[in-house]
């Protein structure tokens, strides 16, 4: 739990847990939280360890449900990139799958900030490529890119150094609000 940056709940089972995402302990805290007066320790993933590569700098954390198994997504700083985690069982968490900027068609992860879902894809902003990074998760551990977008490119002129994200649905369309640092605005996607 050094330097926690992000954290999220969510119910598995009879249970609630929250998950935080660590920047010093590169890594993540499982924590039931379904007697809050008495929080328990459940996990503690790190980077390096049991197959975990991309969560140095871990910065945000959001989660995905898809086919029956749950899985968390963390948006690592230092790695420019996204862990997915399967969390289905919270006692015994796995890797599904690394995402690198520069990697596999990724090209704008680098220092990762913030991440979001919206059905079976990830949104993730990129404070040093100023912009968003759209990955398709349908497939948990074979995640591929779908779309990159960039500041001063395309008509998008407020994604100079975001770092937050979050999604809407307004009437029959779902939009990306992007909050960015360096530009002092808000990009709506």
């Amino acid at each position: 739990l050094d330097g926690p940056n992000g954290i999220t709940t969510v119910v598995i089972g009879a249970n609630t847990y929250a998950l935080v995402a660590s920047f010093s302990d590169d890594g993540v805290q499982i924590i039931d939280i379904t007697t809050p007066t008495t929080p328990t320790p459940v996990a503690a993933i790190t980077d390096g360890v049991g197959g975990f590569t991309e969560l140095d700098g871990a910065r945000r954390i959001t989660t995905a449900f898809i086919d029956g198994n749950t899985y968390a997504l963390v948006a690592s700083d230092v790695d420019d990139g996204v862990e997915i985690i399967d969390i289905t069982t919270p006692s015994s968490p796995t890797p599904a799958a690394a995402i690198t900027d520069e990697v596999g068609g990724f090209t704008v992860l680098d220092q990762a900030q913030d991440v979001t879902t919206v059905g079976t894809y990830a949104l993730v902003t990129s404070f040093l490529d100023d912009g968003v990074q759209i990955i398709d998760i349908f497939a948990p551990t074979t995640p591929t890119p779908v779309a990159a977008i960039t500041d001063e490119v395309g008509g998008f002129t407020e994604l100079d150094g975001p770092n937050g994200i979050t999604t809407v649905v307004i009437g029959a369309n779902t939009y990306a609000l992007v909050a960015s640092f360096n530009d002092g605005g808000i990009e709506i996607i």
